[in-house]
């Protein structure tokens, strides 16, 4: 079973050569197959034709099989039986299907099995990237300012975040919250759970509460997490935990920041 998820393989491709080590016995052309998902649609589905060559004399008939197991994917063949005698070259159709319902977003990995008598001869790997069917606006963080430490409860000013939903066909629910932050850091979220329409966004509201008792000054940062049935995103947040000291220059108004009390 090669079906890897995001959280097991991370964001790059896990090596399927590698993990199916083998002396390829035949070529295909392609000789890699690389799918990415419609977020738009609940089933999305990608075909692809492959020839398949012996590189040696002894080879007459290859199977086709699939060695990908993900709840949500379906991988057929027009054909599992490959004519290749004589070094000739033979050709068949895969098709993919992704259910964007069941298929949480994140790379997946697996492989075309060609194999003769039980005996593996060749694989073509398989590199899946489901798209999230949710988008965040802003994307990379948001910079929730200066907290200042005199006060025993500092409460940042609003920031806006936008969630769009890119499914055409249904609405999401979608539930928000944070991570990541010291303790005595909470996050005022309104709404926190909220439906998307099809196509549709939702803009909301997110601040920042911080109990100063026990906090050290410093930097510190965290995330805005929003999660639907499928789809996990989230955007980073920060704050600063400083003193700061304006003063008044001939060339106008100058802030200097630093831990210590003043």
């Amino acid at each position: 079973d090669l079906g890897m998820s995001y959280d097991y393989q991370g964001a790059g491709m896990a090596d399927v050569k590698a993990a199916i080590p083998i002396a390829a016995k035949v070529t295909s052309s392609p000789a890699v197959w690389e799918v990415t998902t419609d977020p738009a649609i609940k089933e999305s589905s990608s075909s692809q034709s492959f020839s398949v060559t012996p590189l040696v004399s002894d080879i007459n008939t290859l199977t086709v099989s699939a060695n990908l197991t993900i709840d949500g994917v379906i991988l057929s063949f027009d054909k599992t039986t490959l004519s290749v005698g004589g070094k000739t070259t033979d050709t068949f159709v895969a098709t993919l299907w992704v259910d964007n319902d069941r298929v949480p977003q994140g790379y997946y990995s697996g492989a075309i099995v060609l194999a003769e008598g039980g005996e593996t001869k060749g694989i073509i790997p398989i590199y899946l990237t489901v798209k999230p069917t949710l988008t965040l606006s802003p994307a990379e963080e948001i910079d929730f300012g200066i907290d200042n430490p005199s006060l025993s409860t500092w409460i940042s000013d609003i920031y806006n975040v936008t969630i769009t939903n890119l499914r055409q066909d249904i609405a999401q629910s979608v539930s928000a919250n944070i991570a990541g932050f010291p303790a005595g850091v909470t996050a005022v979220i309104n709404p926190s759970a909220f439906i998307i329409p099809a196509n549709g966004s939702i803009t909301i509201d997110t601040q920042l509460r911080v109990n100063n008792t026990g906090l050290a000054n410093g930097f510190y940062s965290g995330f805005l997490t929003f999660s639907g049935p499928t789809a996990s995103l989230a955007v980073s947040g920060k704050f600063i935990k400083y003193y700061v000291l304006r003063v008044k220059a001939p060339s106008g108004l100058v802030d200097f920041r630093g831990s210590p009390a003043l």
